[in-house]
């Protein structure tokens, strides 16, 4: 003896909001009439992407976290909330049974777009070995020269916009790309050194001369017969005008020191 029960399916306007995420998200076609096959094979196809995908977006929105800080990010930027979103809904897919897969779907916070929860999981794989490229630690080698190179400034304010921005705004590939190339230019070519210090000179520098000023004596680095020159010298321009007048000043050092 059979007996006949009529299948339960989902609300119609739950069914059309999990088949339009369905296809924005994972691009599954699945026909749009509202009956147990297609709603099986909406539910296969869902479950068979949470399976394939959820272990490299949980690895995707590990890697991402820990390129954030360096830049000044953190978990509120676009890509990091895709991020999340992606493997709040694999995880969340991957617990559930028949339609209360319909329905997980069809309540899901896509937090950002469909859009873009679309080209990151699409690009999962890849999006990974990006964030554990070498190419990295090439362009952290320019951090120290920022603020004092407007070129090296320039690639780190890139790499931070790449990894706020969402996979289908910046593809972070390309962009590291580019900017591992900026750096590598950059390394090639040493940051201008400060200029060195003044060395230490033992000369005096002498005033500007008043404009009243008759005769200027310099002697440099002399022994007593050279000081007596000088005052000698002095001497005679003031014995043939007295009204001349003269100031006097001297430094006196070890000829050892001079020379060092």
């Amino acid at each position: 003896e059979c007996e006949l029960r009529p299948q339960t399916l989902p609300p119609e306007a739950e069914w059309s909001l999990a088949l339009q995420r369905a296809g924005e998200v994972f691009g599954l076609t699945v026909s749009s009439a509202r009956n147990a096959s297609n709603v099986a094979t909406l539910v296969d196809g869902l479950r068979s992407a949470a399976r394939e995908k959820s272990v490299a977006v949980a690895n995707y929105a590990a890697g991402l976290e820990r390129r954030l800080k360096p830049y000044g990010l953190d978990a509120s930027s676009n890509r990091a909330r895709t991020a999340a979103a992606c493997r709040l809904l694999l995880e969340s897919l991957d617990e559930a049974e028949g339609m209360a897969v319909v329905s997980r779907l069809a309540d899901a916070n896509l937090q950002t777009s469909g859009a873009a929860m679309a080209a990151a999981m699409s690009k999962v794989n890849r999006l990974v070995d990006c964030l554990k490229s070498p190419e990295w630690e090439v362009i952290e080698l320019i951090r120290k020269q920022a603020p004092t190179r407007p070129e090296a400034a320039s690639v780190l304010s890139s790499m931070a916009a790449a990894l706020g921005d969402d996979e289908h705004v910046t593809a972070l590939q390309e962009q590291l790309t580019e900017q591992h190339r900026r750096a590598l230019r950059l390394l090639e070519v040493p940051a201008p050194a400060p200029p060195p210090p003044a060395p230490p000179t033992d000369e005096v520098v002498l005033p500007e001369p008043p404009k009243f000023q008759i005769r200027q004596v310099v002697k440099r680095g002399v022994a007593a017969a050279g000081v007596r020159e000088a005052l000698q010298e002095v001497e005679r321009l003031l014995a043939d005008d007295p009204q001349l007048r003269a100031d006097v000043e001297c430094r006196v050092f070890r000829a050892e020191d001079r020379d060092s």
